[in-house]
């Protein structure tokens, strides 16, 4: 008796033929969940538990050479809090019009998102030129660091653009820029890892105040 070749019999074809008729879409759809799952499974894996995030944000874009070398000094300044064997630090610049003069709809979601950033973010490291300083201060965002500049009264940040550090990584904008700290609120407080990421943040503005 001859071998039967699946797919070279009639029947078989029609049924796969009214199958995929059928159930194409659902096949579809559990494909795209699958691959959806993957793409999910994949970025948790790799996603990066960062020991500091620090922003730049100001009017003025920095440059990319200075935003690569900043990360990577700013990297050799901190510690493993995680202790997962590797010291991760990020620095993203948020550039934005003046708070107080929003000229494009771009600058207004930028603000937006700066807003949210400072008040419910990973961000604890700022270098911020002057407009975005006062806000700071006015918002009342910032850890007040006397303890390591010595002031009586509270401090909030300490000006930069003129470190020797700062200009041998490239900072090339002829405004102020000042070093601060965010602040942490109730809940970060009782949260170990969030009080150890900013110790960290304060741990490079004292290694800048010291090293001017």
């Amino acid at each position: 008796m001859a071998e039967q070749n699946f797919w070279n019999e009639k029947k078989d074809l029609n049924w796969f033929k009214n199958f995929w008729f059928y159930y194409k879409l659902k096949i579809f759809f559990g494909a795209l969940l699958l691959a959806f799952i993957a793409w999910g499974i994949v970025s948790c894996t790799n996603l990066i538990d960062y020991d500091l995030v620090g922003y730049y944000i100001g009017e003025d874009p920095i440059t990319d050479q200075f935003e690569a070398k900043t990360k990577a000094e700013f990297t050799k300044l901190i510690d493993d809090i995680n202790e997962n064997g590797k010291v991760d630090f990020d620095f993203q610049n948020l550039t934005a019009g003046d708070v107080d003069k929003i000229t494009s709809e771009s600058d207004y979601s930028m603000q937006t998102a700066i807003q949210f950033e400072m008040l419910e973010g990973e961000g604890y490291l700022y270098l911020l030129d002057k407009v975005f300083y006062k806000y700071c201060i006015k918002m009342e965002l910032l850890e007040d660091i006397s303890k390591i500049t010595g002031n009586t009264s509270p401090d909030y940040a300490i000006q930069i653009d003129n470190n020797s550090i700062i200009k041998s990584l490239g900072y090339e904008n002829n405004k102020k820029l000042y070093m601060a700290v965010r602040i942490l609120n109730t809940k970060q407080r009782s949260e170990n890892e969030e009080s150890k990421k900013q110790e960290n943040a304060l741990k490079v503005l004292e290694y800048f105040y010291k090293n001017k």
